[in-house]
């Protein structure tokens, strides 16, 4: 049966969405299982040589050699990425993940789905373009085009306000990337007046300013003591102290038995305040850079 709807796949560094429009209305379809209209963007194997796709790799994807994280940020490049000694390309992990939003449609709309419009950021190379259609294929997709992800959320705004008569400024600070666009509706036509925008900035980049803080403070209380395979839950801790400053001058951050010394087992049981979180972000918040008019 060919689609009847206008699809549309938010492929984003941390979490991805599909979504349909219906009777003047977006749609997200949620996956099945979780019934969460978002899934992770990562990808996972197991001891089984079994591929895990969003939420069914969280418990897989943060052990060394068996998991990818935020692999958008590599798209369009050389990198490849090891999972129990097989190796997969950028665009190829992109294309699980889009393979399983796939799956989730398909799996609610009741009918096959082909013909998609993928989002992408504003000052996506080229390269990174390029692989987000070869991505696509991989899934089974048939990518109509890429638009960039402010233009998107301009058009949906224009959509609800088509009579307005203004300027817009789309800010689209992202997991993995920041894009600013400025757009000009003017008797029901959107234009682009330009984007720029840094696909190596995102909150991935302030939750590791957090995760270097926590760790600090742990070597500070206790030199010398090695830390091992915590990665999964510093990330977690530092995602919720990250919320939690935004509403607090500070936050009280513990992972039980974090390390051993001599045998026992060690707490991290630290304190994290606005100001000195704030320190330590200044060089993200500060940095400049230059991108291509698009």
């Amino acid at each position: 049966m060919k689609t009847i709807y206008a699809i549309g796949i938010d492929l984003g560094t941390s979490t991805s969405e599909i979504c349909i429009y219906k009777n003047n209305e977006p749609l997200p379809i949620p996956d099945p299982v979780t019934k969460i209209p978002i899934i992770p963007s990562i990808v996972a194997i197991n001891e089984r040589k079994k591929l895990l796709v969003g939420e069914t790799a969280r418990g897989t994807v943060d052990r060394p050699g068996y998991g990818v994280r935020e692999s958008k940020r590599l798209m369009g490049t050389e990198e490849v990425f090891c999972l129990q000694e097989q190796d997969y390309r950028p665009e190829e992990i992109a294309a699980l993940i889009l393979r399983k939003l796939k799956e989730n449609a398909e799996e609610a709309l009741g009918h096959p789905i082909q013909d998609v419009v993928i989002s992408v950021p504003a000052n996506f190379p080229d390269a990174a373009r390029k692989a987000t259609f070869n991505a696509g294929e991989i899934a089974g997709l048939n990518v109509l085009r890429l638009i960039n992800e402010p233009t998107a959320a301009a058009l949906a705004f224009g959509i609800k306000n088509i009579d307005s008569e203004e300027q817009l400024v789309v800010f689209d600070f992202g997991g993995g990337t920041l894009d600013i666009s400025v757009l000009e509706m003017f008797e029901g036509v959107l234009d682009v007046k330009c984007s720029f925008g840094d696909t190596h900035l995102g909150g991935k980049d302030f939750d590791e300013v957090m995760i270097s803080l926590l760790l600090k403070k742990f070597e500070a209380q206790y030199p010398g003591v090695p830390v091992y395979n915590r990665e999964a839950e510093l990330k977690g801790q530092a995602e919720q102290a990250k919320k939690t400053l935004s509403v607090e001058q500070s936050c009280d951050v513990r992972i039980p038995y974090f390390a051993t010394k001599d045998g026992k087992g060690i707490d991290l049981d630290v304190e994290i305040t606005r100001t000195e979180f704030e320190k330590a972000i200044a060089p993200l918040l500060e940095r400049e850079f230059v991108s291509e008019k698009r």
